[in-house]
């Protein structure tokens, strides 16, 4: 839920975008689009308030981007062939434009000017198992540069991002017995909250 405005999007199976607003503790459509991806469902969505970015993740490795403006979607930019495979996380900064993807492994992205340019890839994160390598889960904090993941390894790691890079500062392999697959990271606290399956 976006705090200033109320508004929540989700995407689905079905291929697509809604935005709802909550308000006395309702759920109210504010915009739809049903096809937003042709080729199947969505694995993944992030939205940006202050500047109404929406960004999805298709179940076929698409990634594209909307603008949400009073009662609909424009599509911004669509890339059809990321070499992603499932996208399973996604983490947008909407104020410097950066990007995060999580699958097998973790891509940065730059939007800018309405185009995603990859800057970054860490290559198998968790390693290399197609049953329990996956990325669950992704949060990035620009101030401090903090970027964490867990995977169904039941692992969590911490980069730090700077200049296009990612530089490991923790791992724990076994945060939980059969994967991670959540968590909820504060930054002011230094705090980490992870749940597990």
């Amino acid at each position: 839920v976006d705090p200033t405005s109320g508004i929540v999007v989700t995407v689905g199976e079905d291929g697509a975008i809604r935005a709802w607003r909550l308000k006395d503790a309702k759920l109210m459509r504010v915009a739809s689009l049903d096809e937003a991806n042709e080729n199947g469902g969505f694995s993944a969505v992030q939205y940006h308030g202050p500047t109404r970015t929406v960004i999805a993740a298709g179940d076929d490795g698409t990634l594209g981007v909307w603008q949400l403006s009073s009662e609909s979607f424009n599509k911004v930019t669509q890339l059809e062939e990321t070499d992603l495979g499932v996208i399973n996380s996604l983490q947008f900064d909407g104020a410097s434009g950066t990007l995060f993807t999580g699958g097998y492994s973790i891509q940065a992205w730059q939007l800018t000017s309405g185009r995603l340019t990859q800057v970054c890839r860490l290559a198998e994160p968790f390693g290399t198992s197609a049953s329990t390598a996956q990325i669950t889960a992704l949060s990035y904090d620009v101030s401090s540069g903090i970027l964490i993941g867990c995977s169904r390894t039941g692992a969590l790691r911490c980069w730090h991002y700077s200049n296009h890079r990612l530089q490991l500062l923790v791992a724990v392999d076994e945060a939980h017995e059969r994967g991670a697959a959540s968590f909820s990271f504060h930054e002011d606290q230094r705090l980490l909250f992870t749940g597990g399956n």
